[in-house]
């Protein structure tokens, strides 16, 4: 009933044999008016689909006539072979889903079909479906098993051994290869390899090994294995032996093995050095893969890594710096090894060993890549990244500024490639080199997290910093404020201010100060407590020469009214525009706020004997002695050092107090001044700065000229 409702009906037969004499002879457009006719009037048959299907291949359109393909299939569902077919045209197309799907209906349509569903398993395997690769082979392996009359093999490898003898176990194979031929005992192999891939040694099949056990313990007393059974299952055996920790056993399934020739189941001797390795015996493996290496054939990196990886896990780090040697030796082109061997030489304490490595230059000094003078270097960028940190872990400045300035300036390609250098001409040649060696990085930002990134970042910039590239160090942070990578860093603002505060900070030592009153305005607004910021916004006003910023920091105070260094900065602005006495009230609300701030009773005291000596001060005297109260405060807060006795001195000299203004001039001159520790080895150029002596001697000396003492003067 199923296949005559899916039949073309009677009074259609005769138009649907029309239709395959017009495909026949090559009318291609009839057949189809045709098959379409049939279709609209009987649209269950699967026939007139098939035909259109065949008309499409025709016409070239291989994705209709498949689809059409699977309507006749899916109308006529007991066709497995026609199935199989379309799982092979799927294939074709690379569509590995559509594929599984017509192997599943075609293992619908035939059940003990054992080819389809081997195919079936080799697409799972290829899709990385591992556990559906399992199932099928575990339905081929009962087919195989019922149609012999015996239980799974599998199931037969793992059970007591009291219960089978040698003499059922070589039947049951010669069973599987009368019945199958070879292709059984390989459908059995590539099951027990399926099996072990999902780990399912340690499932249900564990049960059978501790069926004789006692105390609950997983050790069995004996263990038997068939001779005739295949090396390489008794090698899948051992494995999974090794897994379930029963070792004892293992070794003994692996007597034959080492009778064996290496060159002819070196795969094999693979395969349990893995095996040991996965399982933690690492001695074991270790002896397996010095083995393997000793042979012409498997004298291969990936022994080697393999070799150096148990050595470390023994904590032989010697001999695993040998073989990583080896490793990066023979594949210098990977980079894993490579890292791996740089750090080995870190933990053994041989830091220039491993910037060799990392620099490309083996243990011996040559070259791993040997190419010609043209040729291009590829550099890896992990292998950049653990190279600046080794710089950097080392102090070694100007090497990491390099390094960390190429890494930095690959992750801000888009933006550094982009970046408008008509301002910085002395740059082009530098920004050419650069981009030129970024176009040889190979690798992926994802080697890192964003944080990671911002903290290298960081570290690169103040490296430039510190060996005085500041043109170098201007350009990157301008290439970080207008690039969208450290975006989803944390809070965008916060990071956004931190770039503008790096921008001022890299104009102002460029010497771009306009550059930096910019950059620097936005980080103000946002931070206006922040004494540190509004010290480098002074420092760019000293350069600037200009007052434009009266007015921003005017209104920015009636914003932010605590604000005390704003508070500070305003009283700076009314000094310098003769209004004292709003100076002295913006250093009154700022000095309440830190009374034991030197520098506020030292403003307090300038700004009290500015006002006594304007002609329209009506009580002087109060003044002044305001103004030397506060004088006396700064200097007991300041202490005894050469700036205190200078300023107390040029007070006294500005009254007219001469006496008193000598007697702290002298003391000036006598005491050293208090920043001896900032000169360093350079001490000529940091005394002009500090040294407050040759100020003090010509106000002292211009006192003894004035009273006629020119003896003094000039002594």
């Amino acid at each position: 009933p199923y296949r005559k409702r899916n039949r073309v009906p009677d009074y259609l037969t005769g138009l649907m044999g029309e239709a395959n004499l017009c495909l026949a002879r090559g009318n291609l457009m009839e057949a189809e008016k045709m098959c379409k006719e049939i279709i609209r009037q009987a649209p269950h048959a699967s026939d007139p689909y098939e035909t259109l299907a065949m008309i499409y291949e025709e016409n070239g359109d291989e994705e209709k006539a498949v689809q059409l393909q699977l309507i006749a299939a899916y109308l006529n569902r007991r066709d497995a072979a026609q199935w199989v077919h379309l799982a092979q045209m799927s294939m074709e197309q690379g569509n590995k889903k559509q594929a599984l799907w017509c192997y599943n209906m075609a293992v619908k349509a035939d059940h003990g079909n054992i080819q389809i569903l081997n195919e079936r398993a080799k697409l799972c395997i290829h899709m990385d479906n591992i556990k559906g690769a399992a199932e099928t082979f575990e339905i081929i392996l009962r087919l195989i098993c019922s149609n012999c009359g015996f239980e799974s093999p599998l199931t037969l490898l793992l059970r007591d051994p009291q219960e089978i003898s040698n003499s059922d176990a070589t039947n049951d194979n010669n069973a599987i290869k009368e019945s199958h031929g070879d292709s059984g005992l390989s459908i059995l192999g590539e099951a027990v390899r399926i099996a072990i891939g999902i780990d399912e040694y340690n499932g249900s099949n564990a049960e059978a090994i501790s069926a004789s056990t006692s105390d609950n313990s997983k050790l069995v007393s004996e263990w038997m294995v068939p001779n005739t059974l295949p090396i390489d299952l008794r090698i899948k055996m051992a494995v999974c032996l090794l897994y379930l920790d029963q070792s004892q056993f293992a070794e003994k399934t692996l007597l034959p093995l080492y009778n064996e020739s290496i060159d002819d189941v070196g795969d094999l001797y693979l395969d349990i050095a893995d095996t040991y390795y996965e399982t933690g015996n690492y001695a074991t493996a270790t002896q397996l893969y010095e083995t393997l290496v000793g042979t012409e054939q498997y004298n291969a990196p990936a022994v080697w890594l393999s070799l150096g990886k148990c050595q470390i896990a023994l904590n032989q780090l010697e001999n695993a710096v040998a073989s990583y040697s080896r490793v990066v030796g023979m594949a210098p082109e990977h980079s894993g090894p490579r890292s791996t061997l740089a750090s080995l030489y870190q933990q053994l304490g041989q830091p220039e060993m491993a910037l060799q490595v990392l620099s490309e230059r083996s243990s011996d000094g040559q070259a791993f890549n040997q190419q010609s003078g043209t040729a291009e270097v590829k550099m890896d960028l992990s292998l950049l990244v653990q190279k600046c940190n080794l710089l950097s872990s080392q102090d070694n400045l100007d090497e990491f500024a390099e390094c960390g300035l190429l890494v930095i300036a690959f992750y801000l390609r888009e933006s550094f490639d982009l970046l408008n250098s008509n301002k910085m001409e002395e740059m082009d040649s530098r920004k050419s080199e650069i981009n030129s060696k970024i176009g040889n990085i190979i690798g992926g930002e994802t080697i890192m997290t964003n944080d990671e990134w911002w903290s290298l970042f960081l570290k690169v910039c103040f490296a430039l910093d510190k060996v005085h590239r500041y043109e170098e160090l201007l350009y990157v942070v301008r290439a970080a404020k207008s690039s969208q990578q450290f975006i989803n860093i944390g809070i965008k603002k916060e990071k956004q201010m931190d770039l503008s505060l790096l921008c001022a900070s890299a104009s102002y030592l460029n010497k771009e100060y306009d550059a930096a009153y910019l950059y620097i305005k936005p980080v103000c607004i946002e931070n206006p407590n922040n004494m540190a910021i509004w010290y480098l916004f002074n420092n760019i006003l000293l350069k600037l020469r200009d007052i434009r910023h009266i007015r921003f920091c005017n209104r920015l105070f009636t914003k932010n009214s605590s604000s005390i260094p704003l508070c500070i900065l305003n009283g700076h602005n009314s000094v310098v525009s003769g209004s004292y006495k709003f100076a002295l009230a913006d250093y009154i609300f700022a000095f309440c706020q830190m009374p034991n701030q030197p520098l506020l009773a030292l403003c307090i005291a300038n700004t009290y004997l500015h006002i006594a000596t304007q002609r329209t001060t009506t009580n002087k005297h109060y003044c002044i002695l305001q103004g030397i109260a506060f004088l006396y405060l700064y200097k007991n807060q300041r202490g005894s050092c050469q700036e205190a006795y200078y300023n107390v001195g040029r007070a006294y000299h500005q009254l007219g107090l001469f006496h008193l203004a000598v007697h702290y001039y002298r003391k000036a001159l006598l005491t050293p001044t208090s920043r001896q520790n900032f000169f360093g080895n350079d001490k000529s150029s940091k005394r002009k700065k500090y040294d407050l002596s040759r100020e003090a001697a010509y106000n002292l000396s211009l006192i003894y000229r004035n009273s006629g003492s020119e003896d003094l003067a000039r002594h």
